[in-house]
């Protein structure tokens, strides 16, 4: 693409980034943007951008703790939010009311953040209460709350489990488990 300006996405006016960063859950606007940078720019196919930026979503879910959808339903919420990008800007030199209300609308959403929290997340035992108020905050206001770096309390608890539990079939197996970050 020529000029950055023939680069950014219509309606976002940004162009498509190489990476999510910072310190709060990916935003709908984060997660398109790199979306189209995948399938766009890098030209792959648009399962393949699909997977590529679910992959990249996931681990921010993973550091604040938060238990996540399967990564099926996490690639079927892209997709819808994919498709509803393509369907208003299909429909953008219509001039009608209902066409820029929904515009604004989508606009105002893309601030939002991609949620990808289990259903029962806020419900679960197992979930930190700092964590669940850290979900509470992202999905109220994205400027409130920001994470730390990996939460080392919990790393050692989990890295301790996992070198302790042994299989169940006494064969001296080691179950692993996954880190947060």
């Amino acid at each position: 693409m020529g000029t950055r300006a023939a680069s950014n996405l219509w309606l976002i006016d940004k162009a498509p980034i190489d990476e999510i960063t910072g310190a709060r859950l990916p935003s709908k606007e984060q997660v398109l943007l790199r979306y189209y940078h995948h399938h766009r720019e890098m030209g792959k196919t648009a399962s393949g951008s699909r997977k590529a930026v679910v992959e990249e979503v996931l681990p921010f879910w993973s550091r604040a703790g938060i238990p996540t959808t399967t990564v099926i339903h996490a690639g079927t919420k892209l997709s819808k939010l994919v498709k509803a990008f393509n369907d208003l800007k299909k429909n953008k030199n219509k001039d009608r009311p209902k066409h820029r209300m929904d515009e604004e609308i989508f606009k105002g959403d893309l601030q939002e953040i991609f949620d990808l929290a289990h259903s029962s997340s806020l419900q679960r035992a197992d979930v930190k209460d700092e964590d669940k108020e850290f979900l509470r905050s992202q999905r109220e206001d994205r400027g409130e709350l920001s994470m730390a770096g990996i939460d080392l309390v919990t790393a050692r608890e989990v890295e301790k489990r996992s070198s302790t539990e042994l299989d169940s079939s006494g064969s001296g197996n080691v179950k692993t488990a996954t880190l947060p970050g």
